[in-house]
C-alpha cells in the first residue's frame, strides 16, 4: 500500500528512541525514581487531558458527519450514504461514552456533561426522522425539515457547549503543564551533570517515543477524517459552493457552480454574484445581510438565471466568516439546484388544491381513516354534516366520534371486515336504520358507502356518508301521502283504471266500481265493456279521445255521460295519462274519473245565472264610471288643494287645482313622499314630514306655510292635515291635506297692516311731536344765546354741546320712527334686549297717556336677540296700544325680557329663546275669547274702531322670525301676551358715536368733493371736515359731480347724499368708481328701511345720518389710509 513506506522511519525513529530510553534509564532509573516520584501523576493528568479534548472532538466531527452523510443520501438517494451515517452515530455516541468516564471525576464538566447526552440524541433524532421520511417515499417532507432551524439551532448548541467544554479542559491542562514545568525545575536543581545529561536523553527519547505515538494515532484519525472530508466536499460540489466577499464579489467559484450555472471558475471569480446570476430574494437583500450580520448565516431559496437564460431554484445556505486579524468578512454559500424539486412541489400542491377542491365540493360527506379507525382526513360536508367547524376538529381523534354509542362500540369489528375487502359496499342493516352523531349530540339518519385502499403498505378506509334525513323524511311523506290520497279516493270518490298498451282489460278501483254501479269486487273491466257503458251520444267521441291518447301519448281531459246498469245517467270527469317505457314508447295508460253530475247540474244553473249577472255588473260598472267622472271634475273643480296621503306619507291621490297650482303632474307626485313633492321649499319639508306623523297619529294640524307657484313666486297657503278613520274598525286608513291660496289675501293684510302702522304713527303724532318741541326749543335756544355771547367762549361751547345732544336725541327719535314705519320682508340683525325695551317705553311714554305707567324689566345676561328691528318694535307698540285700550281706566303696562329656559310652546323648533312679556293690569278675556283672539279679523272692539288683524299679525311676526306667540288672560286680572325669539349671539356692538380724535393734517390735505341738494347740510358738512384738516370742493347735484370727475379735478374720496333730484347717490357713486375704481366713496342717508338694501352694495361706506363732522372725518381718514397702504 501507498502509506506503508512513510510509516518505516517512524518505526526506525521509534527503535532508536527505545534504545535511548533503555541506556539513559538504566543509568538514571533509580535516581529519577527518588528525585521525582511526585512527577509521574502530572503527567498522567496532562495525558488524560488531551484524550478528553480528542475524545470531545471527535464527538462533534461525527455530528458533522452524520449531517453530511444525510444532505448526501437526501440529495442522491445514495445508501452509502447511509452506512456513513450509522458509523457517525455510533462512533457520536462512542466518543461521548469516552469522554463522560474522562470527565467523570470532574465537578466543574457534570451540568454540561449533563445536557451533552440530550443534544446528540435530539440532533441524531432529527436526522434519523428526515432519513425515514426520504425512504418511506415523502423526499419533499424530508426536505423541509433538513430546511427547518431546529436542526442548526441543535447543531450550534452541541457546537457551543463542547466548545465550552474544551475551553475548560485546556484551562485544566494549562495548569497541569504549570505545575509540570516547575517539578522539571526542581529536578534539574536536584541533578547534576552527567544525571543531566541522562536525564536529558531519557526525556528526549520519551518524548519522541510519545510524540511520535501521538502523531502515529493522530496520522490514523486525520486520515479516516480527510477521507470523510474529502467525501463531504465531493458531496458539496454537487451542490455548488461560493465564496464571496459581503458586497457579492465573488472569491471561491466551485466546478458544482460551474455546471450548475455554466460560467468557469475565470468567468466568475471577481464578479458581484447578485448581478452576475440576477438573484431573486425571497425577502430585501437588506434584511438578508442584517441576519447575516446579526446571526452569522441565513438559510432559504433563491432564484437565479443561467449563462444560457434558464432560471434555476436553489437551496441556499449562508454562513458569514469574519477574520480574526480584522480583515473583511467573507460569506460561503452552499447551493443545491431544486428546480425539479420545486416544480414537483408546486405540482403537487396544485394536485392536492384539486382534489382538495372536489372533496370539498362534494355534496356527500368523505371520511378517510386508517386501520385503526383514527380520522386522517374530512371534507367541508363532513363539518357541515355532523356540526363541526375545522378539520383539526376531527383528525386524529377514532370515528366513534362520528357514531353513536352502541355503534362506537361496534365499529372496529366493520373496520377489520371492510379491510379485509376491496370493494365498496353501502352499509345498511335490515333490521334498523344507520345513524351518525352530531357535535351537540344528536343523532340523524345516514347512508354510509365505505372502501379501503392501500397506500405505502397501509391499508386506510373511505366513507362516504350522506344525510339520509330528507331521504327519510320524503320516505314517510310519501306514505302519508299515499295514504292521504287513498283516503280523497273513498271520500271524495275518484276512481282509477290501470291499463297496459298491450291489454284490453284495464285493472279498476273499488271506486269504480262504486261509480258505474259494477258488482261489489270486480277488479278488471275491457275496453268494449266501458263502452257500453257510455251514452251513445258521446261514446264516437270518446273512441276518438282514447285513441289520441294511444297513439300520441298525450294527457287527456275529458267529459262524458254513462248509463249505469240500474239505468241511472251520470257525468263522469276523466283524466288520462300515458307513461312511457324503457323504450320510450307508450306503456300504460292511467285515469282518473270523478262523478261530476252534481257539478254539471250546478254549472248550468249558473250559467243560466251567470247571463244575469254579467248584465247586471255591466250596467253597475257603468253606473261607478259615471259617479267616478262625477267625483273626479267636483274632486279637479275645486278651489282649494286637495291630497289624499298614505298614513305613512306617500301621495295617493291630488286634484288639479293643486298640480296646477305647483305646476307639477300626476308622475311628479303620485307615489311620492308629500313632503318630498315640487310644492315645498327645502325650508318646510323636515316641518312637514312631522306634521304628516302627527296627523297620522290622529292630531289634526293647521297653519300657513311657504309653497312653490308655478311660475316660481311664493304662495303662502292655509293649510291643514286631518286624519280619515275606518268606519267599522276606527282605525286611520288616510290623511286627508287640504290648502287654500291666501297670497292675495295675505297682500292685502300687509296692506292693512301698513295703514294700521300709519295709523299708529297718527297716534303717537302727539308724543312725538312733543319730544321733537323739546329738541327744537333746546337748540334754538342754544344758537340764539351763542349768537347773543359771541365773546364768551367757554359759555358758546357749553349752549353747543347743549345742541349738539339735543339733535342726537332728535336723530334717535327720528330713526326709531323710521324703523316703525318701514314695511317688507324680514331683516334680521342682533338687537340688545334692554335697548330695545328702553326704546319702546320711549316711543309709548307720552303716547299712552297719563293713566298708563310703562315699566321695562330686562332679567340681567338676557341675551340680545335675533330679529327684525323695526317689525319687533311695530309688534311691541301694537301689543302697548292694545294693553292701553284693556285698560280704560288707566293700569301698568310691563315689558319683561327674560332667557326662556321653559314653558316654551310645543311648535317651538330646539333651540336657544329670549322671552318677551308684555303684561297688563286691564279687564282680562275669558276662555271663548282667548280661543279666537288670534283668528284673523276677529276683534273685541266695537265696529269701525278694529280690523282685527292686529294680534295676528304679530303672531305671524313671531312664527317668520323662527319663534312662537302664545296668550294668557284672566278675567279682571289682566292679559299676557309672550314673543319667543331666537336668541343672537353675544357680539360687540359697533360704536356708532362721535369720535373727538383730533385731526391728523398731513402735509397737503386730502380734498373731498361733496355732493348734497341741501346747502345748509352741504356747508355745514364742509366747514366740519375743513376744521378736521381736509380740502372740500362742493357740488349741489349727481350730475355735477361726475362733470367735475371727468374733468380731472383731483380729489381723494368722494361724500354724497342718497336722496337728491335726477342722479341719486347711489348713481353717482357707481358713475364715480366707473370713472376713478379705486376712488374711496360714502353714502350719507337718513333712511333706516334702505339700510339693508344698500349693505350689498360693495362700491361705498353708508354712513347713518345725522353724523358728526368729527366721526365722519375719522371713517375718511381711515378709509384713505387702507387705499394708500
Amino acid at each position: 500500500m501507498p502509506s506503508r513506506p512513510a510509516r518505516r522511519p517512524g518505526a526506525i525513529a521509534v527503535a532508536a528512541a527505545l534504545a535511548v530510553l533503555v541506556v539513559a534509564g538504566t543509568t538514571m532509573l533509580g535516581l529519577m525514581w527518588l528525585a521525582a516520584p511526585q512527577d509521574r501523576p502530572v503527567l498522567a493528568w496532562v495525558e488524560h487531558t488531551h484524550e478528553t479534548i480528542d475524545a470531545l472532538h471527535l464527538t462533534l466531527d461525527s455530528v458533522e458527519t452524520a449531517e453530511a452523510a444525510q444532505r448526501g443520501f437526501l440529495l442522491t438517494r445514495d445508501p452509502a450514504y447511509l452506512r456513513s451515517y450509522a458509523t457517525a452515530v455510533a462512533s457520536g455516541w462512542r466518543r461521548l461514552a469516552q469522554a463522560q468516564a474522562l470527565m467523570a471525576d470532574n465537578p466543574g464538566q457534570a451540568e454540561r456533561l449533563h445536557a451533552l447526552p440530550e443534544l446528540l440524541q435530539a440532533q441524531f433524532g432529527l436526522i434519523a426522522r428526515s432519513l425515514t421520511l426520504a425512504r418511506d417515499g415523502n423526499p419533499d417532507a424530508a426536505l423541509a425539515l433538513m430546511r427547518e432551524d431546529s436542526g442548526q439551532r441543535l447543531t450550534d448548541h452541541l457546537r457551543q457547549a463542547i466548545a465550552e467544554m474544551v475551553a475548560t479542559e485546556q484551562q485544566l491542562l494549562q495548569s497541569r503543564r504549570t505545575e509540570l514545568r516547575q517539578a522539571e525545575a526542581r529536578r534539574r536543581q536536584q541533578l547534576a551533570g552527567a544525571a543531566l545529561l541522562a536525564l536529558a536523553g531519557l526525556g528526549l527519547g520519551g518524548a519522541t517515543l510519545l510524540r511520535l505515538l501521538r502523531v502515529s494515532s493522530r496520522a490514523r484519525r486525520d486520515a479516516a477524517t480527510a477521507a470523510e472530508r474529502q467525501r463531504l466536499l465531493e458531496l458539496m460540489d454537487l451542490a455548488g459552493i461560493m465564496v464571496r466577499e459581503f458586497d457579492g464579489t465573488i472569491r471561491v467559484w466551485s466546478e458544482g457552480c460551474h455546471r450548475l450555472y455554466g460560467w468557469t471558475t475565470a468567468e466568475a471569480v471577481g464578479r458581484r454574484s447578485h448581478d452576475l446570476l440576477q438573484t431573486v430574494f425571497p425577502v430585501p437583500l437588506a434584511e438578508v445581510e442584517a441576519i447575516l450580520q446579526r446571526e452569522g448565516e441565513w438559510s432559504g431559496d433563491l432564484h437565479h438565471r443561467t449563462r444560457d437564460g434558464r432560471e434555476v431554484i436553489v437551496a441556499a445556505r449562508k454562513v458569514l466568516q469574519r477574520d480574526a486579524t480584522g480583515g473583511p468578512p467573507l460569506v460561503l454559500e452552499s447551493l443545491t439546484d431544486i428546480t425539479s424539486l420545486h416544480r414537483t412541489e408546486v405540482a403537487l400542491r396544485e394536485s392536492q388544491a384539486e382534489l382538495r377542491s372536489v372533496l370539498d365540493t362534494a355534496a356527500e360527506g368523505i371520511v378517510v381513516a386508517n386501520a385503526k379507525g383514527r380520522i386522517l382526513s374530512v371534507n367541508r360536508a363532513t363539518l357541515r354534516m355532523f356540526g363541526y367547524d375545522h378539520a383539526e376538529d376531527l383528525v386524529g381523534r377514532d370515528l366513534g366520534v362520528l357514531m353513536p354509542s352502541a355503534e362506537a362500540a361496534r365499529h372496529r369489528d366493520y373496520i377489520a371486515a371492510h379491510i379485509a375487502g376491496s370493494q365498496p359496499r353501502v352499509i345498511e342493516p335490515p333490521d334498523r336504520e344507520l345513524y351518525g352523531r352530531r357535535r351537540d349530540g344528536s343523532d340523524f339518519p345516514i347512508d354510509l358507502a365505505v372502501s379501503s385502499f392501500g397506500t405505502n403498505g397501509k391499508r386506510c378506509l373511505t366513507g362516504i356518508i350522506r344525510d339520509a334525513t330528507a331521504r327519510k323524511q320524503a320516505e314517510a311523506a310519501l306514505r302519508d301521502s299515499e295514504a292521504r290520497l287513498r283516503l280523497v279516493q273513498q271520500v271524495g270518490g275518484i276512481a282509477f283504471t290501470d291499463r297496459a298498451i298491450t291489454d284490453d282489460k284495464a285493472l279498476i278501483s273499488p271506486e269504480y266500481t262504486q261509480l258505474y254501479g259494477l258488482p261489489p269486487g270486480q277488479t278488471h273491466i275491457t275496453l268494449q265493456e266501458f263502452l257500453d257503458l257510455t251514452h251513445p251520444e258521446d261514446r264516437d267521441k270518446l273512441q276518438a279521445d282514447i285513441s289520441t291518447v294511444y297513439i300520441q301519448g298525450r294527457t287527456r281531459r275529458t267529459e262524458f255521460r254513462i248509463r249505469r246498469p240500474d239505468g241511472e245517467l251520470r257525468w263522469v270527469a276523466s283524466r288520462v295519462e300515458v307513461f312511457p317505457g324503457p323504450d320510450g314508447k307508450p306503456d300504460r295508460v292511467i285515469s282518473a274519473q270523478q262523478d261530476i253530475t252534481e257539478i254539471v247540474t250546478a254549472r248550468e244553473a249558473l250559467a243560466a245565472r251567470g247571463e244575469e249577472l254579467e248584465r247586471r255588473v255591466a250596467e253597475r260598472t257603468a253606473a261607478l264610471a259615471a259617479a267616478e267622472a262625477r267625483f273626479r271634475a267636483i274632486f279637479d273643480s275645486q278651489f282649494q288643494f286637495i291630497a289624499l296621503l298614505a298614513p305613512e306619507g306617500t301621495l295617493l291621490e291630488v286634484n288639479r287645482t293643486a298640480l296646477e297650482a305647483g305646476g307639477l303632474g300626476r308622475a311628479e307626485t303620485i307615489g311620492r313622499p308629500f313632503w318630498e313633492t315640487g310644492w315645498w321649499p327645502d325650508t318646510e319639508r323636515a316641518q312637514l314630514q312631522r306634521e304628516v306623523a302627527e296627523a297620522a297619529q290622529g292630531a289634526v294640524v293647521q297653519r300657513v306655510m311657504e309653497s312653490r307657484g308655478a311660475d316660481g313666486r311664493t304662495l303662502w297657503v292655509d293649510y291643514s292635515l286631518k286624519p280619515v278613520r275606518d268606519a267599522a274598525s276606527g282605525a286611520i286608513i288616510w290623511v286627508i291635506a287640504e290648502g287654500r291660496d291666501i297670497t292675495e289675501q295675505r297682500d292685502l293684510s300687509g296692506q292693512l297692516a301698513q295703514a294700521q302702522k300709519v295709523q299708529a304713527l297718527g297716534q303717537l303724532a302727539s308724543g312725538i311731536a312733543h319730544d321733537f318741541n323739546n329738541v327744537l326749543q333746546t337748540v334754538s335756544g342754544a344758537a340764539m344765546l351763542i349768537e347773543r355771547r359771541p365773546d364768551d367762549p367757554e359759555k358758546a361751547r357749553q349752549l353747543a354741546r347743549t345742541a349738539i345732544n339735543a339733535a342726537s336725541r332728535g336723530a334717535s327719535i327720528t330713526q326709531r320712527l323710521l324703523s316703525f314705519a318701514r314695511r317688507g320682508e324680514l331683516r334680521t340683525e342682533t338687537i340688545p334686549t334692554a335697548d330695545l325695551l328702553d326704546g319702546v317705553r320711549e316711543v309709548l311714554a307720552h303716547t299712552l297717556g297719563t293713566l298708563i305707567t310703562v315699566r321695562t324689566e330686562a332679567a340681567p345676561g338676557t341675551p340680545p336677540v335675533l330679529s327684525d328691528r323695526g317689525q319687533l318694535e311695530t309688534a311691541l307698540v301694537n301689543l302697548g296700544t292694545n294693553a292701553r285700550d284693556a285698560m280704560p281706566r288707566g293700569g301698568t303696562l310691563t315689558f319683561r325680557a327674560t332667557r326662556a329656559d321653559s314653558d316654551a310652546p310645543a311648535t317651538l323648533p330646539p333651540g336657544d329663546y329670549v322671552r318677551i312679556d308684555v303684561i297688563d293690569t286691564g279687564a282680562g278675556m275669558d276662555a271663548e275669547t282667548l280661543a279666537r283672539v288670534t283668528e284673523p279679523f276677529f276683534t273685541t272692539k266695537p265696529p269701525g274702531q278694529g280690523t282685527g288683524l292686529g294680534l295676528p299679525m304679530v303672531k305671524d311676526f313671531a312664527q317668520r322670525s323662527g319663534g312662537a306667540l302664545a296668550i294668557s288672560s284672566t278675567p279682571g286680572i289682566g292679559t299676557t301676551v309672550s314673543l319667543w325669539l331666537r336668541q343672537a349671539r353675544e357680539e360687540t356692538a359697533p360704536h356708532h358715536g362721535e369720535d373727538n380724535r383730533p385731526a391728523q393734517p398731513g402735509a397737503t390735505p386730502a380734498r373731498i368733493l361733496l355732493v348734497d341738494d341741501d346747502e345748509l347740510v352741504r356747508e355745514t358738512l364742509a366747514a366740519q371736515l375743513e376744521d378736521a384738516g381736509f380740502a372740500t370742493l362742493t357740488v349741489s347735484g349727481g350730475a355735477e359731480a361726475v362733470a367735475a370727475l371727468e374733468a380731472g379735478e383731483a380729489v381723494d374720496a368722494l361724500v354724497s347724499d342718497l336722496s337728491m333730484p335726477g342722479m341719486s347717490g347711489v348713481e353717482t357713486i357707481q358713475k364715480a368708481r366707473h370713472l376713478r375704481p379705486n376712488l374711496p366713496c360714502f353714502l350719507l342717508t337718513g333712511y333706516v328701511g334702505e339700510r339693508a338694501a344698500l349693505a350689498a352694495e360693495d362700491a361705498f361706506t353708508l354712513v347713518r345720518k345725522p353724523v358728526a363732522g368729527r366721526q365722519l372725518a375719522n371713517r375718511i381718514e381711515a378709509s384713505l389710509e387702507t387705499t394708500h397702504r
